[in-house]
């Protein structure tokens, strides 16, 4: 028997970590379905508001890009983002009055008044339609003709060049001046104004 005791010492187990039998109780699991039921709780509220503002945030941020936009960049950005998705819609504006746009016409009546005040959409043409419509006739070219002087051209031209000499802008050479103030440009100008003068402008 000292044999057997000494070859096979008696030890004491350590309960299962996993056996709640020797401290859990009933009070435990209450309060723990308590605790469930309120961290659930507070998770769902809390992760919704916190993704509400996220949101908000962002819309502020970029209305607040938008609104500041002031160099050729910063613009093309907005175009770049703008191209990437082509189901992308700018969606409602808000007007000046504090109400905000219902429809896609509106939003570009919207844009249209604000950017170019004074132009209005006069009919919903095709451009076929639009370049027939534009097409000068005869009476329209006599009256171009006639309003137009090709003598007044070559001054007023000559006029912007030595302006812009003197002001001595970085862009316009002196050779460049001096080629175009005589005849280059004003024939090409002048036909141009004829042009534009035939079509109503």
């Amino acid at each position: 028997m000292y044999y057997v005791k000494l070859t096979c010492p008696l030890t004491s187990t350590k309960p299962n970590s996993n056996d709640k039998s020797v401290w859990w109780g009933p009070e435990l699991d209450r309060l723990r379905c308590k605790v469930r039921k309120l961290f659930n709780r507070a998770k769902k509220y809390w992760g919704t508001r916190f993704n509400r503002r996220i949101r908000e945030r962002k819309r502020e941020s970029w209305r607040c890009f938008c609104i500041n936009i002031e160099s050729t960049n910063q613009a093309a950005k907005v175009k770049n983002i703008l191209s990437r998705d082509p189901e992308r819609y700018l969606g409602c504006l808000k007007k000046s009055d504090g109400t905000y746009t219902k429809s896609n016409t509106e939003t570009c009546e919207l844009l249209l008044q604000t950017h170019f005040p004074g132009c209005r959409i006069t009919n919903n043409q095709t451009s076929e339609e639009a370049s027939q419509s534009n097409t000068p006739d005869q009476t329209d070219w006599t009256t171009a003709f006639r309003v137009v002087d090709k003598d007044k051209v070559g001054q007023m031209l000559k006029k912007h060049l030595n302006s812009c000499r003197y002001a001595k802008v970085s862009f316009i050479s002196d050779s460049f001046t001096m080629k175009t103030s005589g005849a280059t440009l004003s024939p090409t100008l002048t036909y141009r104004s004829e042009e534009i003068g035939s079509i109503g402008y």
